[in-house]
């Protein structure tokens, strides 16, 4: 760990917000006590059965694309391939997404992106598919 002192005259810079914080470190020591096998399951199973909600609901007019507990909304019919493929997408639909889903309680990325937690069930998941439904249509 020495190589990233900046007490030393030959380092690694390593700068971020939480590097280095001992509370960070805690809970990132004790998230990963809590993240075995079946909690990784529970995760992958609420993002699959997200996923596909959220593509029925959007019928091709948009498209979810991720694994697990991490998902991204594309404003396409299919997912980008490549990062030059995404920015080819139209960037005034992540920013009507994100600022309606902001307006009706839900916190995503600006760029689309949003991840489940094991906190969340089937209540919340329910409340994120309710608010794309009832904004989708002034974002496409």
């Amino acid at each position: 760990m020495m190589q990233f002192s900046p007490q030393m005259e030959a380092f690694v810079p390593h700068s971020g917000t939480f590097n280095g914080n001992p509370v960070t470190m805690v809970a990132g020591m004790e998230t990963m006590k809590m993240l075995d096998g079946q909690a990784i399951k529970k995760l992958n199973d609420m993002g699959d059965s997200l996923k596909r909600a959220l593509t029925d609901l959007l019928d091709g007019k948009a498209c979810i694309s991720g694994m697990g507990s991490l998902l991204h909304f594309q404003a396409a019919e299919t997912p980008a391939s490549n990062a030059e493929e995404f920015e080819t997408q139209d960037k005034d639909f992540f920013r009507r997404l994100h600022i309606l889903m902001l307006l009706n309680g839900i916190y995503m990325a600006p760029r689309g992106l949003f991840n489940l937690s094991l906190p969340m069930g089937d209540e919340e998941l329910d409340q994120f598919v309710r608010c794309t439904e009832k904004i989708i249509d002034d974002t496409l």
